[in-house]
């Protein structure tokens, strides 16, 4: 990398120059002058940064794989019919998607975090080995599925097929 700043006739040398190369090194450069003797020190530094450019890049092409996957699951899902939930058990928070909620006939801004919440929507006669099961997977660590009925708030009844897995 080579950095160069030409002077005009009568200019006092001083001030600060930079570079960046193809390859992403880069140099700035801060030049000292005393009146008529000349430049008397300069002070560069040097840094190459193209590592953090592959690096950038890389970051960039992720994220757009990352959006195109999801904008295919979000497809898949919505062509299955079918939603997906997150349990933290250690709080006990369910954070659902957009799906699972229209399927249940609750507006997304209803705040359904908790089992005792999820629970009301089972049916009456299915709620018991609902949950049994649900809970008994989470303290062995292990998937489980169940079939359940669920009353949506229009009274209407549904049912479910859930498989849920340890994270």
């Amino acid at each position: 990398l080579e950095l160069r700043r030409t002077l005009e006739p009568g200019q006092v040398p001083g001030g600060d120059a930079g570079a960046v190369d193809a390859e992403g090194a880069a140099a700035v450069c801060r030049a000292e002058c005393s009146g008529q003797c000349g430049i008397v020190g300069v002070a560069a530094v040097l840094r190459d940064i193209g590592e953090h450019k592959r690096m950038e890049q890389k970051l960039v092409e992720a994220l757009a794989q990352v959006l195109k996957t999801n904008n295919q699951r979000k497809l898949a899902l919505l062509a299955g019919r079918m939603g997906t939930f997150e349990v933290d058990i250690e709080r006990d928070v369910t954070t659902w998607s957009d799906e699972v909620y229209a399927q249940l006939g609750i507006d997304r801004s209803t705040p359904i975090v908790t089992e005792r919440d999820f629970a009301r929507l089972i049916h009456s006669d299915d709620r018991e080995d609902a949950l049994a099961r649900r809970r008994d997977a989470y303290r062995r660590g292990e998937a489980y599925e169940s079939e359940f009925r669920v009353v949506r708030r229009d009274g209407k009844v549904r049912w479910l097929y859930v498989r849920g897995q340890p994270l």
